[in-house]
Order: C-alpha cells, then sequence, then structure tokens
C-alpha cells in the first residue's frame, strides 16, 4: 500500500500483528443444507468446533456481499436469504460452543466487556484455533 505521498505503507502499520486477511470464501459451494446434513454425524467436540469454525468464518466472509446490490433487488433479496441462513446455523452453533466450553470449564465469565470470540478464545485455542482478527484460525495454518 501507498501513503498520501506515494511511499510505501508497512503491513505492520496497518494490521495488528496476528491479523489474518481472508483471501478466498471459505467452504465454497457448500450449502447450509450440506453443513446440516455433516452435523447429524459429529460424534466429537473437535467435529463440531471445526464445523463451526467453517461456518463461522463463511458467514462473515459472505456477509459484505449484501452491500454489492441494490436494497430491494432481486438480487439484493436473493443474497440477504442465504447470509440469514448462514448466519441462523452461526448462532445456532456458537450455542452449542458455548455449552460444551462450559461443560469444559473453558467459557470466561460473562461481562459487558467480554463479546462471545473472547468468552470462548481458551475453549477454541484447545481445539487448534486462534483469534485472526475476525476469522478463526487453525495454529497448523
Amino acid at each position: 500500500m501507498k501513503d498520501d505521498e506515494g511511499y510505501s505503507i508497512s503491513v505492520e502499520k496497518i494490521f495488528t500483528e496476528g491479523t489474518v486477511v481472508m483471501g478466498g470464501e471459505p467452504i465454497p459451494d457448500v450449502t447450509v443444507a450440506d453443513i446440516r446434513k455433516d452435523l447429524s454425524n459429529v460424534t466429537t467436540t473437535q467435529q463440531l468446533v471445526d464445523i463451526y469454525v467453517n461456518v463461522h468464518n463463511k458467514f462473515w466472509y459472505i456477509e459484505d456481499e449484501v452491500y454489492d446490490y441494490d436494497e430491494g433487488s432481486v438480487e439484493y433479496q436473493k443474497i440477504v436469504e442465504i447470509v440469514d441462513e448462514w448466519g441462523a446455523l452461526m448462532d445456532e452453533l456458537a450455542e452449542k460452543i458455548v455449552l460444551k466450553a462450559d461443560e469444559e470449564g473453558l467459557l470466561a465469565l460473562n461481562s459487558e466487556h467480554l463479546g462471545l470470540k473472547k468468552r470462548i478464545e481458551g475453549f477454541m485455542k484447545k481445539y487448534g484455533y486462534r483469534d485472526g482478527m475476525g476469522w478463526w484460525i487453525s495454529f497448523s495454518d
């Protein structure tokens, strides 16, 4: 990137350490129905966490597409429905994750200053994920 005078700007000056920029849609060509089918086969907490991560990341990636269309247009309504469907699934899975984190004693106490991401951070770490400033990222990535 360049600053106002045309000089290069270091990435470190724009993004805090640990920030991940999503370069492509997570789980492209996967539908909510596909995920619901996969959920019927979940037998471990790791599998649940992995699915939650994919759904969370996909929702926040596609959520921005709503702004690509004129409000009220057919295209706008279609993408809103898709985003809403992924959002509902993400919320449903988040509830399950919170319950699991609580069962394992890894759910941070609720306070007005802690959002969901901070409340489940320790739990997610146990299952191999870190916060990439908006995305759940595998430690192996």
